[in-house]
């Protein structure tokens, strides 16, 4: 499976306009700011002490307003908000004086004298929820991908890709990716190696010793591919930026990095797989499902659907299923039958998915939503079981068959979870209402 989840290569063009919006030279002597506002409490989480008492916690933001103070509210089910503490300067509050029974509601602010902050506000919920078996402190990781046989992940890092065992939770190796982006990566067949791209280049790297044994340079920039059992071809997502205008290609290359044959102005690619029993590349583009001739690249088949944006998508089995997850006036999942076409459509709770897991043996999906974790039966239109473990940006999700554990990568590091599910006090994003 290969999909791009985060494009990162837009990043520095999305900075560099905020950039030349909030600080404008008009001339020699006068500049235009915006207004700073104030810093806000950032990551807030909910820590579960009993069925009675809670803490809710958050990244301090004092050391960037001195004369700043905090501001924390409290809603209990549908009630309003009633104030709970103000003037305090510690990045945490523990609540004592909750019913397991009822939800409470959460709302932070940082103020001075002068003005507010926007306002943080999340949910609590005492609730069953898969138990946390450990962290590991890895912050920014922007993608993971476990191995075939289930006992490897590979990390996306700022400019590292790093190997852990899945047992032990130990790094075994750290490879040096040497490019500004890279946000996608692979393992062979017999996960023996590791395939990933940087820049205008896919890497290959042994998983013994980390040592990149070849490379393969791409006419543009690489934001994702796939490639086929033997590795004789690579299906490379690739793009180019001219002044205004952004073009894409699927452009697939032998080994050596020689042209077979290109797709030119594909649209975004969000994802591509191969698939041995037909020789076919399938490759997920706006609005399509391309069944691409590995050999020349004639489409064999195209499953149209309307304004869709698809997230993420993977083999079921043995590779007869396409299971993915797809944006359009709503989130929702499908099974698609790669032999017949036939498509079985499954709804969402959530508008905005991402990051989907497949656990075949039970029948459901394992998703994202920002930073909930969903668990879905086939078949059914709404989740029944979800569950936000901490108030942070999910980047990427993986499932292992072998231990059971969910595993999350997110800005603050990786997070794992067991099929051991307790009561707790949870976070949950805010929506509006209080129930």
């Amino acid at each position: 499976m290969n999909i791009n989840k985060n494009l990162f290569f837009l990043a520095p063009f999305i900075l560099f306009s905020f950039f030349i919006f909030s600080h404008c030279n008009l001339g020699d002597n006068e500049e235009i700011y915006i207004d700073e506002q104030l810093p806000w409490p950032e990551r807030v989480s909910i820590t579960s002490i009993s069925s009675t008492s809670l803490k809710v916690e958050w990244i301090d933001v004092m050391q960037h307003c001195s004369d700043c103070f905090y501001r924390i509210e409290r809603a209990v089910d549908s009630s309003g908000f009633t104030l709970l503490q103000e003037q305090f300067k510690n990045n945490y509050y523990y609540d004592y004086d909750v019913d397991a029974g009822k939800r409470y509601s959460y709302r932070i602010t940082t103020y001075n004298n002068e003005k507010s902050s926007f306002e943080v506000t999340l949910r609590a919920r005492y609730d069953q929820a898969n138990d946390l078996k450990t962290v590991i402190d890895f912050p920014n990781s922007w993608g993971i991908k476990l191995s075939n046989n289930k006992q490897l992940l590979s990390v996306v890092g700022n400019d590292t890709i790093t190997i852990w065992d899945v047992n032990t939770w130990s790094r075994l190796i750290t490879i040096k990716a040497g490019s500004k982006y890279g946000s996608n990566v692979q393992f062979s067949d017999d996960d023996s190696k590791i395939v990933f791209d940087a820049d205008t280049l896919i890497k290959i790297a042994n998983i013994s010793d980390g040592t990149i044994i070849h490379t393969i340079t791409l006419e543009h920039l690489c934001y994702g591919f796939t490639f086929n059992t033997d590795m004789s071809k690579f299906l490379a997502h690739t793009w180019i930026l001219i002044p205004y205008k952004q073009t894409e290609f699927l452009e697939c290359v032998d080994y050596n990095g020689n042209r077979l044959w290109r797709l030119d102005s594909t649209g975004l690619c969000t994802g591509s797989l191969y698939r041995p029993s037909t020789n076919e590349f399938i490759a997920l583009t706006r609005n399509n499902i391309l069944f691409l001739n590995a050999q020349d690249g004639n489409a064999n088949y195209t499953l149209p659907l309307k304004d869709c944006v698809y997230e993420d998508a993977q083999f079921a089995g043995n590779k007869n299923d396409l299971v993915t997850l797809c944006y359009a006036n709503g989130a929702f999942m499908f099974k698609l039958n790669l032999d017949t076409k036939n498509r079985i459509d499954t709804g969402t709770r959530w508008g905005r998915a991402s990051n989907l897991a497949y656990v075949e043996n039970g029948n459901y999906y394992i998703y994202a939503n920002d930073n909930m974790i969903a668990f879905h039966n086939e078949g059914q239109t709404w989740d029944y079981f979800t569950f936000a473990p901490f108030i942070d940006w999910i980047t990427d999700l993986e499932y292992s068959s072998v231990t059971g554990d969910i595993i999350l990568s997110t800005l603050s590091g990786i997070y794992v979870y067991s099929s051991q599910k307790s009561y707790k006090w949870f976070a949950y994003p805010y929506y509006g209402n209080h129930y």
